[in-house]
């Protein structure tokens, strides 16, 4: 899911109010200049320069973490903040505008089952408050490829990577076959593939897109959790998917989804 322009440009224009004095320098200097306060940017936030270039363009979406890194950095009043967060949450909420309201209650009806729709992209275009709770690439708006191999805090916390690995891998290799003259599949798979080694080494090893299997965690809130995800097609939406997390009843990892509900946002 892109930002759109509104978003990009507000995080751009408050960026660069940082070094007003770089306005009138020559276009080549100004240039130079430019490259080099965006990198500073992005090392402050904790992000990759290619990363907050995404965001400036509009092509990223940004997590909790680094929105208020954002907030931060770019030294943003309580009132921008406010501003930032309502732009955000726009995004979002134009998102989940493309599922169908029975599966968005659907998902609200499963407190303890993480779960989430999202398109032939991996964009999360809905999700419930224990998904959101369980990891930040399970936001509305997020792309899961991108957040969990790009954000170190989401791919640590998994106990089984290459069992996720192959099974995540599998199916991205599926839609990028199904959609080879989309550019978006081309240069995520060069992004990742240049990130993590291992999901280049999945990508050349065979293997068929799975839609049931194991995601064992560890959760810096609630510890270990041993999950069991189903993967579905909604009858009548051919682009989105159903993922659905669980726990085992009456299971120690069920006493931590249910301790995790005290972290998940109000629906």
């Amino acid at each position: 899911m892109q930002l759109g322009p509104d978003l990009a440009g507000f995080i751009r224009l408050k960026r660069q109010l940082l070094r007003p004095e770089m306005i009138g320098l020559p276009d080549q200097q100004r240039m130079v200049a430019d490259v080099s306060h965006r990198s500073d940017v992005a090392s402050a936030v904790g992000v990759s320069l290619a990363y907050y270039n995404r965001l400036e363009g509009g092509r990223a979406h940004p997590s909790k973490r680094v929105l208020h890194a954002l907030v931060d950095v770019l030294q943003l009043t309580d009132d921008e903040a406010a501003e930032l967060m309502a732009m955000v949450d726009a995004t979002r909420r134009n998102a989940r505008l493309g599922v169908h309201p029975s599966l968005q209650t659907l998902l609200g009806s499963w407190p303890t089952t993480a779960s989430f729709v999202c398109n032939t992209r991996f964009n999360v275009l809905a999700s419930n408050p224990i998904a959101q709770a369980l990891s930040p690439m399970f936001d509305v708006g997020a792309n899961v490829l991108r957040e969990m191999y790009f954000d170190p805090d989401a791919y640590d916390m998994i106990r089984n990577t290459e069992e996720v690995d192959d099974v995540t891998v599998a199916w991205a290799k599926y839609q990028a076959d199904a959609n080879c003259s989309d550019i978006f599949w081309i240069r995520m798979v060069m992004e990742i593939s240049l990130k993590r080694p291992q999901f280049q080494a999945a990508w050349e090893r065979t293997a068929t897109p799975s839609g049931v299997g194991d995601l064992l965690l560890d959760h810096p809130a609630v510890g270990r959790l041993d999950l069991h995800f189903h993967r579905f097609q909604p009858e009548g939406c051919p682009n989105q998917f159903l993922i659905t997390l669980h726990a085992d009843p009456e299971s120690p990892s069920e006493d931590g989804l249910r301790l995790l509900k005290d972290f998940a946002p109000p629906q």
